[in-house]
């Protein structure tokens, strides 16, 4: 969708998503968004 683009990375044998910002006006609530965002993509794709 065009709303956020995650990474990933593997460290120590386990796998991180990581994200680079690039606005310096995010705010905590976008940041709070994105982890909701990544919290559903979880869940559906967990069924």
């Amino acid at each position: 969708t065009g709303r956020a683009v995650l990474g990933r990375a593997r460290a120590d044998g386990r796998l991180w998503l990581k994200v680079t910002l690039l606005n310096p006006a995010t705010r905590r609530e976008d940041l709070a968004g994105l982890l909701t965002l990544v919290h559903q993509a979880h869940a559906e794709g967990s069924r």
